[in-house]
């Protein structure tokens, strides 16, 4: 009997079918070649009752169900982070085309970036924190210091462009972060200072640099993905308590929108998100 189109099987945590001719073929405990029947994702591990507390949506893949370009991406993260693969990698790899495009776009910032470094972690970690996300923020409180931001600089950053201790420069940045996360877009005033500080390029790359890492919390918070337990670890005193504090906030806005039946917009997620105020350091 004639079989008509191609086998396929269910592509794991999408429902969608996976054609059997592009599973990679394993050897079974004899030898013999075979297809497997299915991916099997891993859900997070090492990062205490955190996926039990608030479920990931959508966990990572093993190593060895990676594309060749997130399998490669993934190790050497992990080999230059001297820490676990990224899952930021290894969850967005379940979109093999969309995380290539997405990664030439997003490594922009990080490897041949027109503004400094320091600026473009104070700008992310800030970022970060408005958008409650957890897991930014443990990436890139190394990556800040790694930059040349001091302890002190990075402890400062949920308390806003007002607090004592900004230069004006670093004071611009964090507002017009704000600006843009709280308006969509950069005031008059900021606009004009920043020209004073930034070239034409990194007046543009900044904007890009929020709305990206505003772009990337949104998915990285609806997916579940959470940081792994080596980044976490890196995390010591007061960044630690800020980490705890964003996941507390997004986690209860997940609650109230599925139990309340309210949108993201109304007051009472709002209230979930923002309780104490955006710069209230572990509101």
């Amino acid at each position: 009997m004639s079989h008509k189109g191609p086998r396929t099987r269910a592509r794991p945590g999408t429902g969608g079918p996976l054609p059997l001719a592009r599973l990679p073929i394993v050897a079974d405990d004899q030898g013999a070649a075979r297809r497997p029947r299915a991916l099997r994702p891993i859900e997070p591990k090492g990062v205490g009752d955190v996926s039990e507390e608030f479920d990931v949506r959508m966990p990572p893949l093993r190593r060895w169900w990676l594309d060749p370009v997130a399998g490669p991406v993934a190790s050497l993260a992990a080999v230059l982070t001297r820490g676990d693969p990224p899952r930021i990698f290894t969850t967005l790899a379940r979109h093999p085309r969309l995380f290539r495009r997405w990664l030439v776009f997003a490594s922009s910032f990080l490897v041949r970036s027109e503004l400094p470094r320091a600026d473009v972690e104070l700008v992310v970690l800030r970022t970060a924190w408005a958008c409650r996300s957890r897991y930014e923020w443990a990436q890139h409180v190394s990556l800040a210091g790694g930059a040349g931001l001091p302890p002190a600089t990075i402890a400062r950053i949920p308390d806003g462009p007002d607090a004592d201790g900004w230069t004006p420069r670093q004071a611009l940045l964090l507002r017009a972060v704000d600006e843009l996360h709280d308006h969509r877009v950069v005031t008059d005033a900021t606009w004009t200072a920043l020209a004073e500080e930034l070239s034409e390029r990194q007046l543009i790359e900044l904007c890009f640099l929020v709305g990206h890492y505003e772009m990337l919390a949104m998915t990285l918070n609806s997916l579940g993905v959470e940081p792994e337990a080596s980044a976490l670890g890196r995390l010591a005193g007061t960044v630690s308590d800020a980490a705890e504090s964003l996941h507390q906030k997004i986690g209860a806005a997940r609650r109230v929108v599925a139990d309340g039946g309210e949108g993201p917009r109304t007051g009472r997620t709002r209230a979930a998100c923002d309780e104490g105020g955006r710069d209230g350091r572990l509101a």
